[in-house]
């Protein structure tokens, strides 16, 4: 979700340097199967057992080696957090306050600081970080760490900040 406004300006004088999207979802197998099969409706009528067992982020399940999100020190980063499933998840920052800015494209009166956010299913969140050179991992304190049966894997990912030139 973007609203108008000039290049690297998220809202009105909400100004930025470089925009890192997150985008959550996760996949049922058997509410995945009916739907492929044609057959929701019949055989399975609501989502009410709903029973996720993979969790996505950027439509990648999260695995040891996989590029984190790379941006340099002293910007100003914008992150876009967006829920594309039915589930809640909570977007913790390990090592970073953002500021929270807006919520479903409405910029907030005033900037939240918060390490962790509430991300409920079909929300989407803005937030301002110039983060200090690391790597900080951003996991959901839902704790939907796993892709089916493997331990490792789900709603992680990394953002590694490069010393600035």
């Amino acid at each position: 979700v973007n609203i108008d406004a000039p290049a690297t300006e998220a809202y009105t004088d909400v100004a930025y340097d470089i925009d890192v999207q997150l985008l959550y979802s996760e996949i049922d197998p058997a509410l995945h199967e009916v739907v492929a099969a044609g057959t929701y409706g019949t055989s399975m009528t609501s989502t009410i057992d709903y029973n996720p067992q993979y969790f996505l982020v950027n439509g990648q399940p999260y695995a040891p080696g996989t590029p984190p999100l790379e941006v340099t020190a002293g910007q100003t980063v914008l992150v876009r957090l967006l829920n594309a499933g039915l589930e809640s998840h909570a977007p913790m920052f390990q090592g970073l306050y953002v500021d929270l800015i807006a919520e479903d494209g409405n910029l907030y009166p005033f900037a939240r600081e918060q390490y962790a956010v509430l991300l409920p299913a079909g929300k989407t969140l803005d937030a301002l970080v110039t983060p200090a050179a690391g790597t900080y991992p951003i996991y959901d304190r839902m704790l939907d760490l796993t892709n089916g049966t493997a331990p490792e894997g789900g709603l992680l990912s990394k953002l590694q900040v490069n010393p600035a030139p």
